[in-house]
Order: structure tokens, then C-alpha cells, then sequence
């Protein structure tokens, strides 16, 4: 997976949330001109998701015990619900190769009742890749297909795709982990006590970066698929707003304007990641099949 940084394209644009009354998703490009509102009058919940390729959008919109992840275009058209029954899911996130997605889905019911399951974009296929409940949210997938990181209450952990395992490999108050294009770190959010600060860590062990220190909330961390910026939120100007930077934490520039909160940012397109032979194999259908019995 070394290449992966080198072939990734740059993205197009990002998405992420703003309130209208409701939360809505809203798109801008990465110079900052053509925000566009993509959604209207329905309830948003949580944080958007733009695919590898640029094609589709995926989003959580419902009420009550009915939280269900969508699909659209770019623009917002084709608005399609994945699953027809009634579902608590939440917080999709794509695969490299844009093939399925992983999300969480919670049990009505029952406390701490949530699971990481992974699905096609159509819905025609799921498969629970936790296999028991787990008290977690927040789901990322690994660019090389193999892992699946997620915050719970231990601290930042990551699930293996093969064997179900799961370590932490972040100490707890931190969370909204997102993966570098190599799989070999992990940038968050922790609270210190007096705010939020984005971090970064390689998942093999290693010393902490912080690369935010800003009095305000920086937080919701996502890698660029290109490995040159990560995109994020923060209410440093006063309400939140989008800001991006370099992956050492230089260079932080302001994104998005408006009076309302803009938040939980998505990178849009930047293309395919390449992935090992192993991640490849994890990312069919065969194997996650297998995997499931």
C-alpha cells in the first residue's frame, strides 16, 4: 500500500453538514466557491460521506427508531434509502474502492446494543463483521481494506476484517478517527479537559502529534485520499466552520462561510487507493461472505 499516496488524485470538493432549520447536507469545492445546498426538509443526523470516486453521497436522515442511510448524486439528486425496513443506522464510511460501505447499526431496545456491519450501496448485500454488540460509533475504514477503526468508551480501537479482532490502540477522550492513505496512522479528536484538539498517532505504537492547540473545538478529522491535507471542523471564527490543513497541522485555512454551524466535513472524490493483494481479497464479496457464516 506505499503507493497509495503517490496515485491518489486530489478531491473535487466536500461535503458536510449545516443548519437550515434542520441539518442539511451541503457541498463545496476545495477553493472554498459553490457551496450548494443538497438536501431539503429532511432531518440529518450525524455526518456525510463522499465516495472515492465522486459519484455518491451517502447520509443518515430519519426520526426516532427509524435512522436510515441514504444515497444521492453530487447534486443531490437520486436520493435513494438503502434499506426499505425500518433501521437505526449511522455514521456510513467507504470502502477504497467504493464498493460497499461500513456503518453502525444500533438495536432498538437495547443498551450499548450497536454493531459494525459493512453493505453494498444498493442494500442487496450485508454482513455484520463485529459479530457480537460493541459499545461504539464513529466507523473508518482502513485505505488497505484490512481494518475498520471506531471510537469506544476504552479509547480509539481497531477491528481486523479477517478474525473479528479488535485493540485499542488510543487512549480514551479521543474519537472521529479517520486513517492516512498508507493505513499505518490514525488522526482524532481528544478532549483535554478545556477543549477539543485534533491528534495523530501511528497504530503500531509510537508518540502522540498534536496538531491543533487552538483555545476553541477542533474536531472530525478527515484524511485527504491523496495524503496531503486533512479537512476538519472548528468554531475558532465563532460558530463552527470548515478548515483544512497539512498533515503536520501547518497551513490551517478556513474552508466555509455562513452564519450556522458547518460541520462533520467528508472529502469528495480523490479517486481509487490501490490496495495490497490482502486488502484486495478482504474487500470482495466472497470473503466477507465467508467471513459472516
Amino acid at each position: 500500500m506505499l503507493g497509495g499516496v503517490l496515485h491518489a488524485a486530489p478531491p473535487t470538493g466536500v461535503v458536510f453538514t449545516s443548519f437550515d432549520g434542520l441539518f442539511q447536507v451541503f457541498s463545496v469545492r476545495v477553493d472554498g466557491s459553490q457551496r450548494r445546498q443538497l438536501t431539503q426538509g429532511i432531518k440529518v443526523y450525524g455526518w456525510t460521506a463522499g465516495s472515492p470516486d465522486g459519484t455518491r453521497i451517502a447520509f443518515t436522515s430519519g426520526i426516532d427508531d427509524d435512522t436510515a442511510i441514504w444515497m444521492m448524486d453530487p447534486d443531490g439528486g437520486g436520493q435513494q434509502r438503502v434499506f426499505a425496513a425500518p433501521t437505526r443506522d449511522l455514521f456510513p464510511t467507504w470502502s477504497p474502492d467504493g464498493e460497499n460501505i461500513a456503518f453502525i447499526r444500533m438495536k432498538v431496545g437495547v443498551p450499548d446494543g450497536q454493531r459494525v456491519f459493512i453493505a453494498t450501496p444498493d442494500g442487496r448485500e450485508i454482513r455484520d463483521m463485529s459479530g457480537r454488540e460493541l459499545v461504539t460509533d464513529e466507523p473508518a475504514r482502513s485505505p488497505d481494506g484490512a481494518s475498520i477503526a471506531y471510537w469506544s468508551p476504552k479509547g480509539i480501537a481497531i477491528l481486523a476484517v479477517i478474525d473479528r479482532d479488535a485493540r485499542v490502540v488510543v487512549a480514551p477522550s479521543a474519537g472521529w478517527p479517520t486513517w492516512s492513505p498508507d493505513s499505518r496512522e490514525l488522526a482524532y479528536t481528544r478532549y483535554d479537559g478545556g477543549a477539543y484538539d485534533i491528534h495523530a498517532t501511528k497504530v503500531d505504537g509510537g508518540p502522540e502529534r498534536r496538531l491543533t492547540a487552538h483555545p476553541a473545538d477542533d474536531s472530525r478529522p478527515e484524511w485527504s485520499r491523496d495524503g496531503q491535507t486533512i479537512v476538519f471542523d472548528s468554531n475558532r471564527d465563532g460558530v463552527f466552520h470548515i478548515y483544512y490543513m497539512d498533515p503536520d497541522g501547518e497551513n490551517v485555512r478556513r474552508l466555509t462561510e455562513g452564519r450556522w454551524d458547518d460541520t462533520g466535513p467528508s472529502w469528495l472524490g480523490g479517486g481509487i487507493l490501490p490496495v495490497s493483494d490482502a486488502g484486495r481479497a478482504l474487500l470482495r464479496w466472497g470473503m466477507l461472505k465467508r467471513l459472516a457464516r
